[in-house]
């Protein structure tokens, strides 16, 4: 009967060690969730290149493949995102996206003057004008374009090393030109300069 117990309880612990990946992370290796994958991003930030790699949950990885993209106005990164469910199958670099070409596309955004009535050229994928709010010290809003998957993530409230841990609040998203009007916001520069950094960071 002891052992038993003994084969069932190395056979749970086995089955559920199975579960969990070991992927590449930026900073080294790290054991992922159960239900993450290994994940890869090939960003071009300002037309900067760098590669991130993290663990990621199912809804930023099907589909696989998928190419996330926003821009603020002076700040736009655009990232093919490759998922895989081995252990360190997330070791090689991705190719990098193409560069994206302008669309129809118009939004508003945030500009150094305080105020949030500049617009911005929708690039690519960018077939949304986003609106939302950061949380750092106080609570400001940040506007411009954005790909429907990104929209899609962060009105779910996921946060991800392959787009920046940035809290947003009270996300929105439309397709029309200039739908994103934050009408008369009170800004200053100094939290948009550290919205900035977050997303260089990551």
């Amino acid at each position: 009967m002891m052992k038993l117990g003994l084969t069932l309880a190395l056979i749970w612990m086995l089955s559920s060690a199975d579960g969990a990946l070991e992927c590449q992370v930026s900073r080294g290796s790290e054991t992922c969730a159960s239900d993450e994958y290994c994940a890869t991003a090939a960003m071009r930030s300002n037309n900067i290149t760098h590669q991130v790699k993290s663990c990621e949950s199912s809804s930023m990885c099907k589909p696989n493949n998928q190419t996330l993209s926003f821009n603020f106005g002076d700040y736009t990164t655009t990232a093919l995102i490759h998922c895989c469910k081995t252990n360190n199958c997330n070791s090689e670099d991705v190719t990098y996206p193409d560069v994206q070409i302008k669309n129809s596309l118009q939004c508003f955004t945030c500009g150094n003057d305080a105020a949030c009535d500049k617009t911005v050229q929708c690039v690519g994928v960018q077939t949304r004008c986003f609106k939302g709010y950061v949380e750092a010290n106080n609570t400001f809003p940040s506007l411009g374009c954005a790909s429907p998957n990104l929209c899609t993530l962060l009105q779910l409230n996921k946060t991800s090393a392959l787009i920046g841990h940035i809290n947003f609040t009270r996300p929105e998203c439309c397709g029309t030109s200039f739908c994103n009007s934050a009408g008369i916001v009170n800004l200053s520069v100094a939290p948009m300069l550290l919205v900035l950094l977050f997303l260089i960071v990551y």
